[in-house]
C-alpha cells in the first residue's frame, strides 16, 4: 500500500501541534495556565466586556502560553546538553523563567483592569455581608489571638510557638472561641457549655504541666479580650 506523502506545510503544523501537546503533558505550569485561561474565559461570558477588553484578555493569555512554551523548550535543551550544573545554562533558564514572570504579571494586570469595574459593585456587597457574618468574626478573632500569642511568646522568649511558654495558646484560643460562641448564640446554656469546655482545656494545660497557672490565666484573659474587642468593633 502506497503511503500518502505529507506536504511540508501540513507536516510543520503537525509537528507544532505535537510540540504544544508535549509541553502541556510534561509541564505542570502549562496545566495551571490552561486552567487559569479556562476560568478567565468563563468569567468573560458573565461580564459585559467590550471587544477591545476581550482582545486584551486573549492577548495576555496567548502571551503567557508563548513564553511558557519557549521556557519549556530552553529547559529541555539545557537538560539534553548536560544534567550537571552549568552556569550559562542556568542563566538561560533563569532568563526564560523571567520572561514567563513578566507575561504572567501582565496577564494579572490586564485581568485586574478589565474585571475590576465590572466586579466592584458585586464584590462590595459580598465583602460587606462576609465581614459582618458571625463565622468571619469568629475566624478573625482566633487568627488575631494566635498571632498575639506567638508575638508575646517571641518577646518573652519562653517555650515554642506551639507548646509551652507564656502565655498558654490553647487557653487563649479556647476562651476566645467560648466568648465568640456566647456572643453569637445569645443562649445561656450554650454559653455555659462552651465556657466549661474552655475551662477543661485550660485545666488540662496545668494538669499536664505544660503551663503554669499564671500562663493559663493570662492566655484565657487574652483570648476573651480579643474576641470582645473584635465583635464590639465590627458588629
Amino acid at each position: 500500500m502506497k503511503k500518502i506523502k505529507e506536504s511540508k506545510l501540513l507536516k510543520s503544523f503537525n509537528l507544532a501541534i505535537t510540540g504544544i501537546f508535549s509541553a502541556i503533558k510534561s509541564e505542570r505550569n502549562m496545566k495551571i495556565h490552561i486552567i487559569a485561561a479556562l476560568l478567565v474565559l468563563i468569567l468573560s461570558f458573565f461580564f459585559k466586556l467590550t471587544q477591545s477588553e476581550f482582545l486584551f484578555i486573549a492577548l495576555a493569555v496567548v502571551l503567557v502560553f508563548i513564553t511558557e512554551i519557549i521556557n519549556t523548550s530552553i529547559e529541555k535543551l539545557g537538560d539534553a546538553i548536560t544534567k550537571e550544573h552549568h552556569e550559562i545554562i542556568k542563566i538561560a533558564k533563569d532568563i526564560a523563567s523571567g520572561a514567563v514572570l513578566i507575561a504572567s504579571s501582565f496577564a494579572v494586570l490586564v485581568g485586574v483592569v478589565v474585571f475590576h469595574k465590572e466586579a466592584q459593585s458585586e464584590m462590595d456587597v459580598v465583602i460587606n455581608v462576609i465581614s459582618k457574618s458571625p463565622l468571619y468574626l469568629m475566624l478573625l478573632s482566633l487568627i488575631v489571638t494566635a498571632i498575639a500569642v506567638i508575638i508575646i511568646k517571641k518577646i518573652t522568649n519562653k517555650g515554642t510557638h506551639l507548646k509551652g511558654g507564656f502565655p498558654s495558646g490553647h487557653s487563649a484560643l479556647a476562651f476566645c472561641l467560648a466568648t465568640g460562641i456566647t456572643i453569637i448564640s445569645k443562649n445561656i446554656y450554650v454559653a455555659i457549655l462552651s465556657l466549661l469546655i474552655a475551662i477543661m482545656v485550660a485545666e488540662s494545660r496545668i494538669e499536664t504541666r505544660v503551663h503554669s497557672f499564671l500562663e493559663v490565666i493570662f492566655g484565657s484573659l487574652l483570648g476573651i479580650s480579643i474576641a470582645l474587642v473584635i465583635f464590639k468593633l465590627v458588629v
